[in-house]
């Protein structure tokens, strides 16, 4: 048992230790000794039978009573041990436990399918992605987990999935570089999902370990079953927190009762869950995160305002890192932008990450019940961001660099969600509170549901300089310059708890100036050339989707 002398370190002392130190005999046989004059004295006092208490508790031989034992930090959910089944489902998950409720085990799994379309999108040539915005069926993730507590204190997630690759994902080889990267379980890789180890110290304190989202951002905190779109919005996914995943540990914790002030905070890979341990530097993320209206009022809105903000500060080694600056793409996989581009003499030239990277973001939510039970929710966060980089030719990467440079730049979004009088309110739950799984077995809370209509607004606001730091020579033009894009759309879905849920979702991506180097440099499928014809001067991308969920 932990805390026995037998099994920490220094506190046992066996006869070869006792005979080198006589002294240390004479102490051991006097301590043995004492103990047995108190336990020959407490025997004496006990109470012999038909001796009673007094009704106040303290004894009739005028002791005070002996001190109850602690209570458990995290107390069983199951102390009155009613019925309570030890097999079932419950709170939307299903539940294995043991007759002491000591070990608990939630298996589950999460299934995607999507129909994807971009309406008017040209039909792109080969090298850029030919018949890849058409409508198209496709199974977006396939995920197995298994989750559990054990002992009260420690919890774990083990999970594995096809799809969970980031949209957008490549790298840039020049002009055949693809345009369409779509992330879905048909590629046949299976990588980690949620790996993590939870132990509770205490309600303040507590640690996970393993690969888990970053606490960075209320949106990149949401888990993906329950956001507000098929996926997360492109100002977060696309900019903010281009690696929602990583290696790391954090210390979390509520400080004040009821949740009122949270925080997380933790030390990473840095890297992202693909490229554990790039090099020898880590990042530092941190989020806290409050609702201080809550002991002001009652009702929903002085409940569940949020208010927030995250940071994130980690270095890239110059000599170590040889992949990409992060893309910018839509939802259905699109590449806005790519981080790279042929110079004068027609050299590929890369843009990788090279020195600090720095972030720091707000976040809010206000949500507001009308008289006739509808309820109304407006999120935003705002973020900005900025990644030192380095210009390398392809090939070279790791012996020369061509120029020293920056991304710069803010991302926002503000969404807002509608309930209806004719079904349950935030089924969804509460937005960025990363926590472990666990459940109450006895199941007594009904699945919420009922259906949900959204708008979302958001943008990308940035500036690449190749040359921004340093004096190695000027960029060349197609390398620098603005990238501006705004993300506008709305969707409608229906949810059945977090279990079922059925999706539609449409959004444009405006992007003033698409395709022009010298006004932005986000390109929209128009920009480029077609099998029909060249390539035009449009400045929207339409994506419409369909979404189909079943999570356990």
């Amino acid at each position: 048992m932990p805390g026995t002398a037998e099994d920490s370190p220094g506190c046992g002392i066996g006869a070869r230790g006792a005979g080198k130190h006589p002294r240390m005999r004479i102490v051991i046989g006097l301590l043995l000794s004492a103990s047995l004059l108190f336990a020959d004295l407490a025997s004496a006092q006990t109470p012999r039978t038909g001796e009673t208490s007094s009704p106040g508790g303290a004894r009739l031989d005028g002791l005070p009573p002996p001190p109850m034992a602690p209570p458990p930090i995290f107390p069983s959910q199951l102390e009155d041990e009613e019925e309570v089944p030890r097999v079932g489902f419950s709170q939307g998950r299903f539940f294995l436990r043991d007759d002491d409720d000591v070990v608990r085990l939630y298996p589950g799994g999460r299934a995607r399918t999507d129909v994807l379309w971009s309406p008017r999108a040209p039909d792109l040539d080969r090298n850029e992605g030919e018949g890849t915005l058409g409508p198209s069926f496709v199974v977006r993730r396939l995920r197995l987990e298994l989750s559990g507590e054990l002992f009260e204190r420690i919890a774990f997630t083990l999970g594995a999935e096809l799809g969970g690759q980031r949209i957008g994902e490549t790298t840039y080889v020049g002009p055949d570089t693809p345009r369409v990267a779509p992330a879905q379980a048909h590629d046949g890789r299976i990588v980690p999902a949620d790996v993590t180890l939870s132990y509770r110290f205490r309600p303040w304190l507590s640690v996970t370990v393993g690969q888990q989202n970053l606490p960075f951002s209320m949106s990149n905190r949401t888990r993906e079953f329950a956001t507000t779109f098929m996926e997360r919005n492109l100002a977060i996914r696309g900019f903010a927190v281009p690696s929602p995943k990583d290696l790391g540990v954090v210390l979390w914790g509520d400080v004040l009762p009821e949740a009122l002030l949270s925080y997380e905070a933790g030390v990473f890979n840095g890297d992202g869950s693909q490229r554990p341990f790039a090099d020898d530097r880590a990042d530092v993320v941190g989020r806290v995160f409050a609702r201080p209206l809550a002991p002001l009022g009652e009702g929903l809105f002085w409940d569940e305002l949020q208010i927030g903000m995250s940071a994130r500060f980690g270095p890239r080694q110059q000599e170590d890192v040889d992949y990409d600056l992060p893309t910018i793409a839509t939802n259905h996989g699109f590449v806005l932008w790519q981080p790279g581009y042929v110079d004068a003499v027609g050299r590929v030239t890369r843009v990788l990450p090279s020195g600090a990277e720095n972030a720091i973001g707000g976040e809010v939510r206000v949500p507001v019940r009308f008289s006739d039970d509808s309820v109304l929710e407006v999120r935003g966060e705002a973020v900005r961001v900025v990644r030192r980089t380095r210009e390398a030719i392809a090939g070279l990467e790791a012996t020369n660099t061509e120029r020293f440079g920056q991304l710069t730049g803010t991302s926002w979004y503000a969404e807002v969600s509608f309930w209806g009088c004719c079904g349950d309110q935030l089924v969804n739950g509460r937005p960025g509170t990363w926590r472990p799984y666990t459940v109450d077995p006895r199941g007594e809370a009904a699945l919420a549901r009922g259906p949900q209509v959204s708008l979302l607004a958001g943008g990308i606001h940035a500036r690449y300089r190749g040359g921004a730091r340093g004096d190695a020579g000027v960029a060349a033009p197609a390398g620098d310059g603005r990238l501006t894009v705004v993300q506008v759309g709305a969707g409608a879905q229906y949810w059945f708890g977090t279990n079922l849920r059925a999706a539609v979702n449409y959004f444009a991506y405006v992007a003033p100036g698409a395709g022009s180097a010298s006004r932005n440099l986000i390109v929209v499928p128009d920009n480029l050339p077609a099998t029909s014809r060249a390539s035009g001067d449009g400045e929207v991308h339409h994506e419409l989707g369909f979404r189909t969920a079943v999570t356990f």
